[in-house]
């Protein structure tokens, strides 16, 4: 049976032109989720708590996106093709396009894991093909249909839509960041 990968709360049509969404806080591991990392380690890579920031917003006719699964099996924040074909074992049906962030070990699928101390490998092995696939079938895709769908309904009644994207982070970077390790970040970003 397969569990859901998306919950969307609140309104189908909000009165006011928003959407919040929250693709990183899900913690719904899938059972064959095998790392060689501990999973307290693991879960650093979540936005740990960030739906229930804004889990108020629904009561308010603000809709909010959340991902059930974690980032770290599949990042809906990333572009499809972005993963390092080096980590790859077989062909993928598309021409992979690796991000900065999947040089770093965290495009649409990680493949590191979070430090400290430092990023290490997250699987045994390469990631074969068919994995890539299934994930991208799984989680991403309807994922990234569910939050197309909602912004058109809002633009559809309003003209416009306004869309959060919610996040937490570290307040000093890792060795896992563009810009390296140890240095202070911002408190808000908006």
């Amino acid at each position: 049976m397969n569990r859901p990968v998306v919950a969307i709360l609140g309104p189908d049509v909000p009165d006011v032109p928003m959407l919040l969404d929250s693709p990183h806080s899900g913690h719904d591991y899938p059972a064959d989720f095998a790392p060689l990392a501990p999973m307290p380690r693991v879960r650093r890579a979540e936005d740990t708590a960030v739906d229930e920031l804004f889990g108020e917003a629904p009561t308010a006719g603000i809709p909010l996106l959340k991902a059930l699964f974690p980032r770290i099996v599949c990042d809906v924040n990333r572009a499809r093709a972005d993963i390092d074909p080096a980590t790859i074992a077989g062909e993928l049906p598309f021409s992979p396009a690796p991000s900065a962030k999947a040089a770093l070990g965290k495009g649409v699928i990680w493949m590191d894991a979070p430090p400290p101390p430092e990023p290490t490998a997250l699987y045994a092995a390469l990631l074969p093909a068919v994995e890539v696939e299934a994930r991208l079938a799984r989680y991403w895709s309807p994922y990234r249909s569910a939050l197309t769908a909602r912004l058109a309904a809002i633009r559809e009644r309003h003209g416009r839509a306004i869309y959060i994207d919610c996040h937490s982070m570290q307040s000093v970077s890792t060795a896992m960041h563009e810009e390296g390790a140890g240095i202070p970040r911002a408190d808000i970003v908006l």
